[in-house]
């Protein structure tokens, strides 16, 4: 064998190496404590979670799976006999799935809300969410499971198609919200034919930003998997290397982009609550008298009263006056 040949190939596994570990060493030090602090900030208090959050909080909890593919991946990338290909593959298929598939469900959500909104209304209860969700996360056990049993065996394009199914989805989506962002609404027939609000010159800017966040995470990765019988190693080193290093970039800032979110509503509430302090004290109750229209010529009807249950008596009499103290009925 000749001896250039194989200084310039271990010179390039070992450059790879470095990369992929300096890639990962980022992940953990960054991704790691930020998502932990995405789960503990969206984490569901008195047992109920937002239904906006619950797709945030998933993608935090497969991106804290990402990170923990990364120390398998650098073992792999120094030397083939320290790797286990077993928990890579499950690792690999489970952070490559639930990441594509939940990045889908949030675009899919942002394409019902801005184009269907009727529809994202009739399935906005928090059920669907969770049910989405779970759907989402057998799959990717389920991908987990063939990646660690098959992974020397599968060809490299069904990872292209997978990225390229998500891709697609994504990319319909986001350019459908920017396409109907454009077009003016009810009430912006005043404003020039090219003229947004602000609240949709906001949304336009996160689609955008969101979806070339998600082509940097996703193409260069598909295009190496596509395309590996075509490429040359040292080629397809390069894009897969480039490829993890846009995937974890993009992870990043979508994480942060999520604190963001969240941070930004749970202060939100917050000043709403000490700004309008006044309101939200005792009962409330509009001033003046409440004059309720009834139709003259109604024959009147008298109904028994419903029994109250002995056991709830007390309770009720307690009520009823606490109800009366704070003038809300009178005798």
């Amino acid at each position: 064998m000749n001896s250039t040949l194989t200084t310039s190939t271990s010179r390039d596994l070992s450059v790879t190496s470095a990369l992929v570990m300096s890639i990962y060493l980022l992940s953990l030090l960054l991704g790691l404590p930020l998502n932990v602090y995405i789960i503990v900030l969206l984490f569901p208090r008195r047992g109920v979670m937002e239904a906006s959050d619950v797709f945030s909080w998933n993608q935090a909890v497969s991106e804290i799976v990402f990170v923990l593919f990364g120390p398998v991946h650098t073992l792999c990338s120094i030397s083939f006999s320290l790797c286990i290909y077993e928990l890579f593959g499950f690792l690999f298929g489970i952070s490559s799935s639930s990441r594509c598939l939940f990045q889908s469900c949030v675009c899919l959500e942002w394409y019902l809300a801005v184009v269907h909104p009727v529809t994202f209304l009739r399935y906005k209860p928090l059920r669907y969410r969770v049910g989405c969700s779970i759907a989402v996360w057998m799959c990717s056990l389920a991908m987990g499971v063939i990646y660690s049993s098959m992974l020397l065996s599968l060809p490299f394009v069904v990872f292209a198609v997978i990225y390229l199914v998500a891709l697609m989805v994504d990319g319909f989506c986001c350019v459908s919200i920017l396409r109907k962002l454009r077009e003016p609404g009810p009430g912006d027939m005043e404003r020039d034919a090219g003229e947004m609000d602000a609240a949709k010159k906001k949304a336009f800017q996160v689609v955008s930003v969101n979806l070339l966040a998600f082509l940097l995470q996703n193409v260069p990765v598909s295009v190496a998997y596509g395309f590996q019988n075509v490429l040359s190693r040292y080629v397809f080193d390069v894009v897969v290397v480039f490829g993890l290093m846009t995937n974890t970039v993009a992870g990043l800032f979508q994480s942060v982009y999520a604190l963001h979110r969240a941070v930004s509503a749970e202060d939100g509430t917050q000043s709403l609550l000490e700004k309008y302090a006044d309101v939200f004290q005792g009962i409330g109750e509009f001033p003046g008298e409440c004059h309720l229209c009834i139709d003259p010529n109604a024959t009147p009807v008298a109904y028994p009263p419903r029994r109250v249950p002995i056991a709830l008596r007390d309770r009720l009499e307690q009520e009823l006056d606490k109800m009366e103290k704070s003038n809300i009925i009178c005798k």
